[in-house]
């Protein structure tokens, strides 16, 4: 079953490929009984959900930079983070992570 959020409680070996890097050594420090500040795990399926509704216009803005040095990269980011500022989790989500920060 896929989950759409996760905390070090919740993860498990399965998770290992729906999670970023940072996630995972996160996950490590805390197996390892280091303390580390409050974090949540978003899946990347859940995290690619969640931008469908910009994600074509975010793909327009970046083909339109020709490389790492375009003068435009900075507008184009900053658009970017504009757009996905925006976004709001749906329903379902916000009241899981409600309820797992309770």
């Amino acid at each position: 079953m896929q989950k759409n959020l996760l905390l070090p409680p919740d993860f498990d070996q399965s998770d290992h490929y729906e999670t970023g890097g940072k996630a995972r050594h996160l996950i490590g420090m805390v197996k390892a009984g280091i303390r580390v500040p409050p974090f949540l795990i978003l899946p990347a399926e859940t995290v690619a959900h969640f931008m469908e509704p910009v994600q074509k216009e975010i793909d327009q803005l970046l083909s339109g930079i020709a490389s790492a040095q375009d003068a435009k990269l900075f507008a184009v980011a900053e658009l970017i983070k504009e757009k996905i500022g925006l976004l709001e989790f749906a329903p379902f989500l916000q009241n899981q992570i409600k309820r797992k920060w309770q």
